[in-house]
């Protein structure tokens, strides 16, 4: 078979995203400036440069570096958790935080991919998480379902998937389980935004059902959320999560606020 020579295909390449830059002209999801279609960044280089990263150990409580597999530093014993650890890639803040409304409330379902690259860094930088067995998202109720149209964390969830199996980051690499049907949030509650640190707790108390009977029994588990606050609704769903027989719990989110 005759193969495309390789001084013909960028040529031609550029010539392809010419026309959808003139067919489909973009703008930054954060500030709306015109940039350039090269199937990359939803974000101009301005406003990605604006992103406060947080891929390292942080504690829960006070945001202090803790060492790599704790969730509080040494002086914050506030609280006890039931998940092992949680990272977030940056601050919900900014260009981020906007970016993160547009994919949850605003119908742009394909940014997924570009979230889904941020909880991979995130990942390759904590080796806490490199031996995960299964991957659960956070559960929508279906009424916000519903309202929603799709459910955002199981796409970014079968994004991280998609990326983890194309890019096996390392060695310690292992084939993942998406349990996507197993998880649900039984009761539609009040959203946690405008809510107090004790008040998010009790909210989404008793908020979620596992149905998947022993699938995850002695697994390490993933549990993949959009954003990080109290770890109210994370904590709850880890609960759920080991009395389901999970070994352990980690938890990726986009961003921390």
């Amino acid at each position: 078979m005759e193969t495309i020579p390789s001084s013909l295909i960028s040529p031609a390449k550029d010539s392809v995203l010419a026309f959808m830059n003139l067919l489909y002209p973009r703008r930054c999801v954060a500030c709306q400036s015109d940039i350039v279609y090269n199937g990359g960044s939803a974000l101009c280089g301005t406003c990605r440069s604006k992103i406060k990263i947080l891929i390292d150990p942080l504690c829960l409580n006070c945001g202090q570096d803790v060492p790599e597999g704790g969730v509080r530093c040494r002086t914050c014993k506030k609280e006890s958790y039931y998940f092992e650890s949680a990272r977030a890639f940056g601050a919900f803040e900014g260009p981020l935080k906007e970016m993160i409304h547009h994919f949850k409330y605003r119908g742009k379902d394909y940014l997924s991919g570009e979230l889904a690259r941020m909880l991979v860094q995130c990942w390759a930088v904590n080796k806490l998480f490199h031996d995960i067995e299964g991957i659960v998202p956070v559960p929508p109720h279906s009424a916000r379902l519903r309202e929603r149209g799709y459910d955002h964390t199981l796409l970014l969830a079968e994004s991280f998937l998609k990326n983890m199996s194309a890019r096996s980051l390392n060695a310690s690499f292992k084939p993942m389980i998406l349990y996507d049907r197993q998880f649900t949030r039984s009761k539609k509650t009040p959203t946690q935004t405008s809510l107090t640190r004790e008040s998010r707790k009790t909210n989404v108390s008793d908020a979620f059902l596992w149905k998947g009977k022993t699938a995850i029994c002695n697994k390490k588990i993933l549990l993949i959320d959009d954003v990080c606050t109290t770890c109210a609704t994370l904590n709850e769903c880890a609960k759920v999560l080991k009395n389901a027989g999970a070994r352990e719990v980690v938890c990726l989110t986009i961003a921390r606020d």
